[in-house]
């Protein structure tokens, strides 16, 4: 399973049940970037030096406001 598609499992069994629309709508936003960073890597392909790359590259290319809206979500 891709990273990408385990984030919209874990979006429509968790989230969408229990939050405002508006935020499903920043959730879904969250889906695509997480979607353009981690592209077709399995879970089990990703390391933590991995992830930090993909992180650090999201953070070259993005404005600091979009990075810090982001910041929380990906802290879990």
């Amino acid at each position: 399973m891709t990273f990408s598609n385990y984030y919209l499992e874990w979006l429509k069994t968790y989230k969408e049940p229990t939050v405002r629309i508006s935020s499903m709508k920043k959730y879904q936003t969250y889906a695509k970037n997480i979607a353009t960073m981690f592209e077709e890597l399995q879970l089990s392909q990703i390391t933590p030096s991995i992830a930090q790359e993909r992180i650090i590259t999201f953070g070259h290319t993005h404005s600091p406001f979009t990075r810090n809206n982001k910041k929380h979500h990906y802290d879990y």
